[in-house]
């Protein structure tokens, strides 16, 4: 009975992550709420995103069943796309978001703001909806030399 309650506050954790992130990339592309600055639309809306993600991280369902986890494919490729995301924020925010007061106004953000910002898109659209399965869906079924299938349905 738990399980199923956990499990459903992650779903919805997720998808106020991704809206929230993607609020903020379409700002960034320069698709939505163009007339507010950058730094007004992230204020806003990041402090849900890390409220949300804190809750979203997993760990309760990690920790219930972590040696199956560690065998899905998938959910080693929704690590990774996790992963890959962070990552991309932390480029931004060491390269275009270092000069943000100059541009945050523009309708037009520069070229490698758009960047992050559709590379972030990007990265939530790949992401598979088998990751949030149990793993015992997944890892039982594939067999020997599939190991990488999840990775390159990501990457196609």
């Amino acid at each position: 009975m738990l399980f199923p309650v956990i499990e459903s506050v992650h779903v919805l954790a997720i998808c106020l992550v991704v809206g929230s992130i993607l609020v903020v990339d379409l700002r960034l592309l320069g698709l939505a709420s163009i007339h507010r600055p950058v730094s007004r639309v992230t204020s806003g809306i990041l402090p849900l995103t890390w409220s949300a993600f804190a809750v979203a991280s997993g760990g309760l369902l990690f920790i219930s069943n972590a040696t199956k986890y560690l065998e899905n494919d998938y959910f080693v490729a929704k690590i990774f796309l996790i992963c890959a995301a962070g990552l991309s924020m932390a480029i931004f925010h060491a390269t275009s978001a270092r000069d943000l007061r100059r541009w945050e106004n523009d309708t037009a953000p520069p070229l490698s703001a758009r960047f992050a910002g559709g590379l972030s898109i990007l990265l939530c659209a790949k992401h598979d909806h088998r990751c949030g399965e149990q793993p015992h869906h997944h890892s039982s079924s594939l067999g020997q030399g599939q190991l990488s299938r999840p990775l390159n349905t990501i990457l196609r």
